[in-house]
């Protein structure tokens, strides 16, 4: 990742980003994720609605960097780092989410021998709800996260107008990175299955295809999932859909790769 998308997350963990409400947290939800499976998408409708907080990857190490710079800490204490904030990012019903991928959970909770400890258990058993979005094409997931590293575009909402775009970056076909990215995509979905079945945490899932084709239908059912009332509209789309004819391409080239056909 370049300095574009540090800058982006030091602005979004600056106070800028607060919500202020002065409201204690009474709801908490995770969207559990793997990257390209939606969650931007659905962070950003949730943050809109005013009454789901602001979630974030507060546990993304660079997102907990940026926190320490800002705040000139030099070890953030987790527990801690959460509780503050809770209290500046709770809407005003008593909500606070984040979203979270299995890599910055076990970064953060896991041992020197990459066993993920108690604190992290515990963390998701004070979730209220844990929403775990999937993608059922995990090539064309792939090859989406291929081209976001690649250009270091994550996200494009649909008043940028362009402004600041990376799709210019020539992008060129890497059979075994677009591999590398598919079993990287396959291994942190199977780790979340995993570990929610072995510690019997309840939890639903949304398929990012699935909230593509119905965006009105799968998000209202994620807002009653954390408690919002159905009188509240859905907000519009924001973020503008990324897949374009490089997508295409890049999938075509590595199916006759594979010595398979597009069909």
């Amino acid at each position: 990742m370049s300095d574009t998308t540090d800058k982006k997350i030091v602005e979004a963990m600056s106070a800028s980003h607060d919500l202020n409400t002065g409201v204690e947290t009474s709801h908490r939800f995770a969207l559990l994720t793997v990257p390209r499976s939606g969650s931007w998408l659905l962070s950003k409708m949730m943050e809109r609605t005013g009454l789901a907080g602001a979630p974030d990857e507060y546990l993304n190490i660079r997102n907990i960097r940026a926190y320490a710079n800002i705040n000139s800490i030099k070890d953030v204490v987790i527990k801690s780092y959460l509780q503050e904030l809770e209290r500046r990012r709770t809407s005003a019903n008593g909500t606070f989410g984040l979203k979270l991928h299995w890599d910055q959970f076990a970064d953060v909770f896991s041992n020197k021998d990459k066993v993920i400890i108690q604190e992290g258990l515990d963390f998701l058993q004070e979730m209220d709800v844990l929403i775990r979005l999937y993608r059922r094409d995990k090539l064309s997931q792939a090859i989406s996260n291929f081209i976001a590293m690649k250009t270091d575009e994550w996200m494009v909402t649909h008043d940028s107008n362009g402004q600041n775009s990376t799709r210019d970056v020539e992008v060129l076909f890497d059979p075994i990175a677009i591999t590398n990215e598919l079993k990287w995509m396959v291994w942190q979905e199977r780790m979340w299955i995993e570990f929610l079945q072995r510690h019997k945490l309840s939890y639903e899932s949304i398929c990012y295809e699935e909230l593509v084709a119905d965006y009105e239908g799968e998000s209202r059912r994620v807002l009653t999932l954390i408690g919002v009332d159905e009188s509240v509209p859905v907000p519009e789309q924001q973020l503008k859909r990324q897949a374009n004819e490089l997508n295409a391409r890049l999938r075509s080239e590595y199916l006759c790769y594979l010595g398979l056909s597009d069909q």
